[in-house]
């Protein structure tokens, strides 16, 4: 009894202790961006206008919060869009939709301005939260843009705040990576803002 105790106990301990590890950074990085069953929205803390991300599927669906909400199948071709005070959504023949693919701005602004392939430990700043989550920080400098600073979410790679030099952070605001039912969109006929879904 004494036995099975004592290996429940280490257990329990070392359980929290090999999630903190997987947390600490050892210099290397990995991109591995969010693929389906996302709702993403990033927020420019500048003027506080936002973009907002969808994906269930072959399903995907973006809105920037005040023009055209659009929603589109890489299945079938078929796409939408909807204008506040219209008549709703409307098929949309004349616009050629762009599939999310691997990512989009600022996930991947890390993974795309870094050199992920050399050692990062000397622009390694610590951690910070961003939304609850433990972020490895990293500082670069480049002779054009000057310093960015990027927030960067350890378990898959995605920056969730990028900073240039002391202007306001492009920064996820929302961040659902588990997103599963559609709430808004042709189907139902309700809009991103339509408060009575």
């Amino acid at each position: 009894m004494k036995k099975v105790l004592f290996v429940l106990l280490t257990w329990c301990f070392l359980i929290p202790c090999s999630f903190a590890q997987s947390l600490t950074f050892n210099g290397h990085y990995q991109f591995n961006p969010p693929q389906d069953h996302f709702f993403i929205t990033v927020t420019n803390l500048a003027d506080n206008s936002y973009e907002t991300y969808v994906k269930i599927g072959p399903e995907e669906a973006y809105t920037n919060g005040n023009e055209i909400d659009r929603f589109w199948s890489n299945e079938t071709g078929a796409n939408w869009f909807y204008v506040p005070d219209s008549q709703g959504w409307t098929d949309d023949v004349n616009w050629e939709f762009e599939p999310f693919g691997e990512s989009f701005f600022p996930l991947y602004s890390f993974a795309h301005e870094a050199n992920t392939s050399e050692d990062l430990s000397p622009y390694y700043k610590g951690m910070e939260k961003v939304m609850g989550i433990d972020c490895w920080v990293f500082l670069l400098e480049f002779p054009e843009d000057g310093a960015i600073r990027y927030w960067v979410d350890p378990s898959n790679g995605c920056t969730l705040r990028r900073k240039v030099n002391d202007n306001p952070a492009y920064e996820v605001t929302t961040y659902n990576l588990s997103y599963q039912q559609w709430n808004f969109g042709p189907n139902l006929k309700k809009s991103f803002d339509d408060t009575t879904r």
